[in-house]
């Protein structure tokens, strides 16, 4: 790592070059290895794969793997949310879109989901949307991501080296444009059933003692 990770949230491309290049090294060895991995592995790469397309800003690379991690997915849910965000953010900034296009494109893709089974993660969405904030990603990569490479003297592990990356995306790609995805979100919901109320919970029975 060249810089703490609070200070690569907000360093140039340059900065980020050779993260990048060793990233898509140690991802080229493990698609090298891919018959071998089980399905979470799997996926796993494939979100990878996109989240350093994402980084990079090599925005036509982003929808293969989020498609392939797609098919991948053990549950309906997934198979139509997963990557949402990753695909329609990268669309937006290879076409040059305004917000007014990524209000509309995620309102009418998730209008064209089967609500029944992903309703319940759309509302969990928008909710994560709505609770994040700049200077919570922020406080994150200082207090956890800076204290971890100044006990590991600046050697990163992908799994840190990703996690840094994603949070540089939540700041950089999501956030300035989480106003026009909460909008179109809120849309869609709108337009759909309610969730069904929770049935009350029985109270908690007291132990038994026994005699």
């Amino acid at each position: 790592m060249p810089l703490i990770p609070s200070q690569m949230l907000d360093a140039p491309q340059g900065a980020w070059a050779s993260v990048h290049a060793w990233v898509d090294q140690q991802l080229q060895v493990q698609e090298a290895g891919i018959a071998s991995m089980d399905r979470d592995a799997q996926i796993q790469l494939r979100i990878s794969q996109a989240l350093l397309a994402q980084s990079q800003g090599q925005w036509d690379r982003v929808s293969a793997p989020v498609e392939r991690a797609r098919r991948l997915q053990f549950g309906q849910p997934g198979r139509h949310v997963a990557g949402l965000l990753n695909e329609l953010l990268a669309e937006q900034q290879a076409r040059r879109h305004p917000d007014a296009w990524l209000h509309s494109a995620i309102r009418d893709r998730v209008l064209a989901m089967p609500w029944d089974e992903v309703g319940g993660v759309i509302h969990q969405l928008r909710q994560q949307l709505q609770a994040m904030q700049p200077q919570g990603v922020r406080q994150f990569v200082a207090s956890r991501l800076d204290l971890s490479a100044n006990i590991s003297k600046g050697q990163a592990s992908l799994g840190f080296v990703l996690q840094l990356m994603g949070a540089r995306i939540q700041l950089h790609q999501v956030l300035p444009h989480r106003e026009a995805l909460v909008q179109g979100l809120d849309e869609a919901i709108a337009r759909r059933p309610a969730p069904p109320p929770r049935a009350p919970q029985p109270a908690a029975q007291p132990a038994s003692t026994g005699t």
